[in-house]
């Protein structure tokens, strides 16, 4: 299982949310790295905090900016809460009907990006 997945999963079974709104988050994260790096030391709130004065952010609508802000803390708790622990996935009803043969969850075409994001 990659990090994606762990995360995705840790959305699903520790805050409740469906596959739909894990891969939501994911998205959000994703339009979130194009203003702010995930990659520097920075804590959650100067991450946001530099995301808030980028100029381009600004233009977005305040919903979209509170669901990056949301992803952002999101994928901050989920670092922190997960460094040594186990995540097991989901049950099969909670993610998609898709399931390999062997019980794993396919592979998703998202960007490296989010690899870099997870790397401590």
């Amino acid at each position: 299982m990659n990090k994606e997945d762990s995360f995705r999963n840790w959305l699903i079974v520790n805050k409740g949310l469906s596959s739909k709104s894990a891969k939501d988050v994911i998205s959000r994260l994703k339009r979130a790295s194009l203003y702010t790096d995930f990659s520097s030391k920075a804590n959650v709130n100067q991450i946001i905090f530099y995301m808030d004065n980028n100029l381009e952010f600004k233009k977005i609508t305040l919903t979209v900016k509170s669901q990056m802000r949301r992803a952002i803390r999101l994928l901050f708790e989920f670092k922190k809460t997960t460094r040594s622990l186990y995540i097991p996935p989901p049950p099969p009803n909670k993610i998609s009907n898709k399931i390999n043969l062997d019980g794993t969850i396919p592979e998703t075409p998202y960007l490296i990006w989010l690899s870099l994001i997870f790397l401590h």
